[in-house]
């Protein structure tokens, strides 16, 4: 086990801590004892939060990334990059160049995009809230905390925007998506002045509108692992948005091409299916969500026969959650 000496020199210190990031991301730290482990972490951490010339840039964050061969390299890294990213000074907010702050952004959606864990998702929104609320509590300049916060959450949309304006056939719009909503304020709205409902435009872009072709000639939309990546952000739809833009996009791709997107839907459905969202609007009228569900009961592919009576079952979990709900406000007979 190599111990990492460190220097008094800040730019051989700089150095060193490239290192012991990068050497945190190999799998062979998932092999060394736990203490070993722990105590290069715990000096990974303590030298970004007391030395100013120890921040993580763009060019390390996607190496390390590309280094992280298994979950626990990535669980690391993942969470150094959401430290980096909430410890980022202010002193140049507004001033100075934020493209090394987007490649560090870019690098998380890489990390979180490959690993396809919303567990780990949800670590690194925690990690980055906690963070955010700290500089909130402290007796730094909140305006520079706002500050900040905005910057994170106009990096995470820009990599979104760059996907839906380039039409480019990526999952990172997913994790994105998630990050920006979960720092956002309820203004609904992030500095640049976007909405959530053109945060939905885009996400639906993505996920619905953004095809790609396999090998067999098949269209291929989201994924059902890119769908749930975005959980955190649809959480935070409303149902004037469910009707609006969401539901009836599914109803038409469900038409269109129901062996291409039957998995996109099934996890749409499932992760807006809390008991604030109501789809039993959309499943007969215009949008047909239930007769064409039910169609491919009839498949003679096993897998779509299988989506098709799960999607079915959460049609009737979130109806059941629905009427509970309402029994609830209308009170005991």
């Amino acid at each position: 086990e190599d111990i990492i000496i460190m220097n008094s020199n800040s730019s051989t210190m700089t150095e060193d801590f490239r290192c012991l990031i990068l050497r945190l991301a190999l799998g062979r730290m998932d092999v060394v004892s736990s203490h070993y482990r722990m105590e290069q972490m715990s000096l990974a951490i303590e030298m970004m939060e007391d030395d100013s010339n120890c921040e993580i840039d763009g060019d390390c964050a996607m190496e390390a990334v590309n280094s992280c061969r298994s979950h626990h390299s990535m669980k690391r890294i993942a969470h150094l990059l959401s430290l980096s990213l909430s410890k980022s000074t202010c002193t140049d907010i507004g001033l100075g160049d934020t493209s090394n702050l987007r490649s560090v952004c870019v690098a998380l959606c890489t990390l979180l995009t490959r690993c396809s864990k919303v567990s780990l998702l949800s670590e690194c929104i925690s990690t980055l809230s906690q963070k955010s609320d700290d500089k909130d509590n402290s007796n730094s300049n909140s305006n520079s905390n706002s500050s900040h916060c905005n910057l994170l959450v106009d990096s995470f949309v820009s990599i979104v925007q760059e996907q839906v304006n380039d039409n480019i056939s990526s999952d990172l719009y997913a994790p994105a998506l998630s990050l920006a909503s979960a720092l956002t304020s309820s203004d609904n709205s992030n500095s640049n002045g976007n909405s959530k409902s053109e945060w939905v435009d885009w996400w639906m872009q993505c996920a619905l509108l953004t095809t790609t072709t396999t090998a067999g000639g098949q269209l291929s939309f989201a994924s059902g692992a890119a769908i749930r990546l975005a959980q955190p952000f649809l959480a935070t739809v409303s149902q004037k948005q469910l009707d609006d833009q969401i539901a009836s996009m599914c109803g038409l791709k469900l038409r269109a091409n129901p062996e291409s997107c039957l998995e996109t839907v099934h996890a749409i459905v499932s992760c807006c299916s809390d008991e604030h969202l109501h789809w039993n609007a959309h499943l007969r009228g215009e949008t047909k969500l239930l007769p064409s569900t039910m169609k491919q009961l009839r498949s003679t592919k096993a897998p779509m026969r299988h989506l098709a009576s799960s999607l079915l079952i959460q049609f009737a979990i979130n109806n059941n959650n629905n009427n509970n709900n309402n029994n609830m406000m209308r009170g005991p007979p």
